[in-house]
C-alpha cells in the first residue's frame, strides 16, 4: 500500500510557478473509498514528461525537488526535471540542491512555508 493522505491535505497549496516548470509525473493519488472525505493513497506510475505552466498553485513538497499539482481532477506529484545547464548551476544532483534551484528559480512560496511567517507569529505571540 502507497502513503496515506487526508483528503483534507492531498493539496494544500503552498507555492505558484512564476514560469513553466519542466517536471516528470512520478504518480498519483488515489482515493481509498467513495466518500469525498476518505484519505487519498499514493500510487506510483511509470515516469512521464510533463510541463506545469506558469501560474499554477502547487504544493511543495517537504524535501526534495517535488509538487504535488491537480491536472483534470487528479491530484499527481511530479519531480522537477532540470536541464543540464540548471544542473551545473545547482552543482549537484542532490535533491537539496535541485530543491534549492526550484525554490529560486521556478516558485514563489509562501511565506508561513520558508518558516519565515511561522517565526513571525512565535515572536508577536511573545510580546
Amino acid at each position: 500500500m502507497g502513503q496515506r493522505v487526508d483528503a483534507r491535505d492531498v493539496l494544500d497549496a503552498n507555492a505558484l510557478t512564476l514560469r513553466t516548470v519542466p517536471a516528470t509525473v512520478v504518480g498519483h493519488f488515489r482515493r481509498t473509498g467513495p466518500d469525498a472525505w476518505d484519505d487519498y493513497e499514493f500510487v506510483s506510475e511509470p515516469d512521464r514528461p510533463i510541463e506545469l505552466s506558469a501560474g499554477l498553485e502547487v504544493q511543495l513538497e517537504p524535501r526534495g525537488a517535488q509538487l504535488r499539482v491537480r491536472q483534470q481532477g487528479q491530484v499527481l506529484r511530479c519531480r522537477f526535471a532540470p536541464s543540464a545547464e540548471e544542473l551545473e548551476r545547482a552543482g549537484s544532483e542532490a535533491p537539496s540542491a535541485l530543491r534549492r534551484l526550484l525554490i529560486a528559480e521556478y516558485l514563489k512560496v509562501s511565506e508561513v512555508d520558508t518558516g519565515e511567517g511561522t517565526a513571525a507569529m512565535a515572536r508577536k505571540l511573545r510580546d
